[in-house]
């Protein structure tokens, strides 16, 4: 009698032949004596993988490729879970508020004698305070008296040193007030309860 022959899987696409696919793994397992798969990767098979199951039945399936996990049916994409909590601010520290407000009243004196600077020199620029002062001269000043000047009254260096006295005193009231302002929050908490404030994450 003659020897059967090896089977040979057929030539693929591309006209090479593949050699015969091999035997399945059939051994009992030791602990269990349940047959154990055994996955084969087959050349031209797509992403999905050969596995071979039974005891030498020679039947072959293609499993699928794994999906990505939590990935929705139907392929829509989810919207993002937005994570929301909500808070007390129950105290307030007023070392950290006298802090911060003098240096926020310091910025403000600064911008204020900046602004007063600047309208000023545009101001007089334009010849604002000389069309002031000869239309008041024309209306009020008899002859022989002396001529009405309103640089007297708002010369440069008289305005920005109010301005900068004024910013001083902003600072020192600020500072004190907000200061005051933040005792008085912690006073009120612990009797009525805080500001409940509501924090969620940037979608």
């Amino acid at each position: 009698m003659s020897s059967p022959e090896t089977p040979q899987r057929p030539a693929d696409r591309s006209g090479e032949t593949t050699q015969a696919m091999p035997a399945v793994n059939d051994i009992p397992s030791r602990s269990t004596g349940v047959h154990q798969a055994t996955t084969y990767a087959v050349p031209g098979a797509g992403r999905g993988a050969v596995s071979g199951a039974g005891f030498g039945a020679g039947q072959w399936a293609q499993t699928p490729a794994p999906e990505r996990p939590g990935a929705p049916e139907g392929g829509a994409p989810s919207a993002p879970r937005v994570r929301r909590a909500r808070l007390l601010l129950t105290r307030v520290d007023p070392w950290s508020v006298m802090k911060l407000s003098f240096l926020l009243a310091i910025a403000l004196g600064v911008v204020a004698v900046v602004a007063v600077v600047v309208l000023w020199s545009v101001l007089d620029g334009m010849g604002v305070f000389s069309s002031i002062n000869r239309i008041v001269n024309q209306v009020v000043t008899t002859p022989g008296s002396t001529p009405f000047n309103l640089l007297d009254y708002i010369g440069f260096k008289r305005v920005v040193g109010a301005t900068t006295l004024l910013g001083l005193v902003n600072v020192v009231l600020i500072t004190a007030l907000s200061t005051v302002a933040a005792f008085l929050y912690n006073l009120a908490t612990s009797l009525v309860g805080g500001l409940h404030v509501t924090l969620s994450e940037d979608a």
